[in-house]
């Protein structure tokens, strides 16, 4: 009878630990929710600042060094991931057919709709989230975030709003690199191990035949979608640090674990909803 009643107990404590597990984490996602909600917020206000030319001309350069760092210098590194894959692809999916519509339909169905999507999400995670959260934290760390709102300058109009509007349209820039130098390894492919060959402008033709403009309008809401939760969760990632130099590190990986899961999420609902 008192084995009975201590594997109870025991069976009550373990419920009891798993429960409070589980609160603790869906209360520590509500406040990451709720910081990412105040950073959007903020965000928001600073554009009612842009009424200003003098502000408008600060937004400018500060937004035009930030889509250069994002959607710019990220061209390299997206075109060679696409003729790879291309080439990997392609590879592959002649041993299956060679007709140039079915290639077409693939092309539009799996790279279009998806896979540039991801990759690009995946190129903007490595290069341009992770820089954002470690600056941003390092600011952070050193208080110079708050010296510059004691100076008068908004961290939000500084940093957080060029970040939001951004990432959207670097996001979009580098799915058209993808999916456009896709095409090219594509070709290549055609070109230099199948005889006879495809010219460049009978693929084209056979994609543009199979492409709508709906596929386009889900892709620019995924680079929206993909590209604003990037900012928002990098940038409150950054603001999190704390004191100890060691919190960057923990940011860096919080933040890169959580955009790829949110990325994989969205992209993958996203084309469930529109499909």
């Amino acid at each position: 009878m008192r084995r009975e009643k201590i594997f109870l107990t025991d069976q009550i404590d373990r419920l009891g630990n798993f429960a409070g597990r589980i609160g603790r984490h869906v209360r520590a996602s509500l406040m990451t929710l709720g910081d990412i909600a105040g950073l959007l917020t903020q965000s928001l206000e600073a554009v009612a600042s842009l009424r200003f030319q003098a502000r408008r001309r600060i937004f400018t350069e500060l937004f035009k060094r930030q889509l250069y760092n994002t959607g710019v210098q990220a061209v390299l590194i997206t075109c060679c991931l696409a003729l790879v894959l291309a080439l990997t692809l392609v590879n592959q999916l002649v041993k299956v057919t060679e007709n140039p519509e079915l290639m077409a339909r693939f092309y539009c169905w799996v790279v279009v709709r998806d896979l540039g999507p991801l990759m690009a999400g995946l190129v903007l995670i490595s290069r341009s989230a992770t820089a954002v959260t470690h600056e941003l934290g390092y600011l952070q760390l050193n208080n110079e975030l708050d010296t510059l709102a004691a100076q008068g300058i908004s961290p939000a109009f500084a940093f957080f709003l060029p970040v939001v509007f951004a990432f959207p349209l670097s996001l979009f820039l580098l799915i058209i690199y993808f999916d456009l130098s896709f095409l090219v390894g594509g070709w290549l492919y055609f070109f230099w191990f199948v005889p006879g060959g495809q010219s460049f402008v009978g693929l084209f033709s056979h994609v543009a035949d199979q492409l709508v403009l709906y596929d386009l309008m889900v892709v620019a809401v995924k680079a929206v979608a993909i590209g604003t939760v990037a900012g928002l969760v990098c940038l409150r990632s950054g603001c999190s640090v704390g004191k100890r130099f060691t919190d960057i590190s923990h940011a860096l990986t919080g933040s890169t674990t959580s955009l790829l899961l949110t990325t994989f999420a969205l992209n993958f609902g996203l084309t469930l909803v529109a499909y």
